[in-house]
């Protein structure tokens, strides 16, 4: 066998090796190289790195065919009686119309007593109609931020995820090289 054969036949069991280790496309596909130091045959290559793949798995419970278990973080809005405008939130049944026919009436009742009804419903209806629209507007500006929040806890445990991930990865590549390496093998 000359040089060049020797050569590339190691290269190709080398690689071979690799893709067995982890899944083409996965993040492990760039991970540990290990080629045969001693001239270890093909069929010892195989043997050797079946069984440095498993004893790293039972030393770090760390699986590199599993993808990382990213959190379903769902989002629930606050409990509201409708959407926004008319008939919305926690200003009443009736939106805008609904807040201003019961401002009218206080109004009224105010004007009353006042001893002119229909000007205080007509205040009442103004000022019922804006107060219920200031508190739709607080209601959305509440539930934007609650979502905000929401995304942003979501974002956290998806990267205490990888980050736990990764720990576990760079684990069982250390305990697999120990492996190949205690077996002849020069791994990087």
């Amino acid at each position: 066998m000359t040089l060049r054969t020797f050569v590339a036949t190691t290269a190709a069991w080398s690689m071979a090796c690799v893709l067995a280790v982890s899944p083409v496309g996965s993040p492990l596909a760039q991970a540990v190289l290990a080629y045969p130091a001693a001239g270890q045959k093909p069929e010892q290559q195989r043997a050797d790195d079946a069984q440095c793949q498993q004893w790293a798995m039972e030393r770090t419970g760390f699986n590199p065919r599993q993808q990382p278990q990213l959190s379903q973080y769902t989002y629930t809005a606050p409990s509201s009686s409708g959407g926004s405008g008319f008939g919305s939130g926690d200003v009443g049944q009736g939106g805008v119309v609904g807040d201003g026919a019961r401002g009218a009436a206080l109004g009224a009742i105010g004007g009353a007593i006042a001893g002119n009804a229909g000007e205080g419903a007509a205040y009442g209806a103004a000022a019922g109609a804006v107060f219920g629209a200031l508190r739709r507007n607080q209601r959305k500006q509440q539930e934007a931020q609650f979502q905000a929040q929401q995304q942003q806890q979501m974002q956290m445990q998806q990267q205490q995820a990888m980050q736990q991930y990764e720990a576990g990865r760079a684990r069982y590549q250390d305990a697999y090289a120990l492996c190949m390496s205690s077996r002849q093998y020069n791994v990087r």
